[in-house]
């Protein structure tokens, strides 16, 4: 009887131990799943902090992006292509005709090399004398000259040159000095592709007619203007100034 008592007890002892175990994992498990749960919505929270932040980023990026489109504008128009709007350096004599050309930028794609033209005569006495005492030009000419000589037609324009329409004022300071010239008449005007031989080279803008006042009457270039130009990858890049 005593013995049987003895085995009763130990195997109590041994289930309450091995239930008291049991518990014991099941607490550290639950623990474990809890601090994985916090670490996870930490994560989460963390993620969706970034992602604010990457759509912010993205904002200011766009920002900037517009801001840097806009100084470039800003550049491009105060470091833009012109001339043929003030005197040569050394010139002495007022010449009778001129031309110019305009651009608010200098570069361009190559089939698509777009200014804005000037060109016509200053007739201190009026376009009437000049046509009865000097010159008479019944119609004219446009042309782009490449480096080797060669000539690309524009086209031909059957109207006077000397007239007020193709007429310009100069300007003077206060020692007769010339300070500007304007022009009456602009137009637009591509430049043909075929013109850029070289990589670097420089062309010429003319106009040709014939004076009707003359005797052989020959047609000729009254007025030009160049312009330096560099060709790499399709892109022309232009100035009145030789590029290196």
């Amino acid at each position: 009887m005593k013995k049987r008592f003895l085995t009763l007890l130990l195997s109590a002892t041994m289930l309450f131990s091995a239930v008291g175990f049991t518990a014991c994992t099941n607490g550290e498990l639950e623990a474990k799943i809890a601090e994985l749960q916090a670490q996870i919505s930490t994560q989460q929270t963390q993620i969706l902090e970034q992602q604010e932040q990457i759509k912010a980023l993205e904002q200011e990026k766009q920002e900037l992006e517009e801001e840097i489109e806009y100084l470039q504008s800003n550049i491009n128009a105060k470091t833009g292509l012109e001339n043929g709007f003030k005197p040569c350096d050394g010139e002495d004599e007022t010449p009778i005709f001129y031309c110019a050309y305009r651009s608010d930028k200098t570069e361009f794609d190559i089939d698509n090399v777009t200014l804005d033209f000037y060109y016509g005569g200053y007739y201190y006495q009026g376009a009437e004398f000049e046509l009865e005492n000097a010159h008479d030009f019944p119609s004219f000419e446009l042309y782009f000259e490449e480096d080797n000589g060669n000539n690309f037609f524009v086209k031909r324009v059957e109207e006077n040159f000397v007239s007020d329409k193709y007429s310009c004022e100069v300007v003077y300071d206060e020692n007769w000095h010339i300070t500007e010239i304007r022009y009456n008449h602009s137009e637009q005007i591509t430049i043909p592709s075929e013109v850029f031989t070289k990589e670097n080279g420089q062309i010429w803008f003319e106009i040709h007619s014939a004076n009707a006042n003359d005797i052989e009457s020959e047609v000729k270039c009254i007025t030009g203007i160049s312009i330096f130009y560099q060709v790499s990858n399709g892109r022309v890049i232009l100035s009145n100034q030789e590029l290196k």
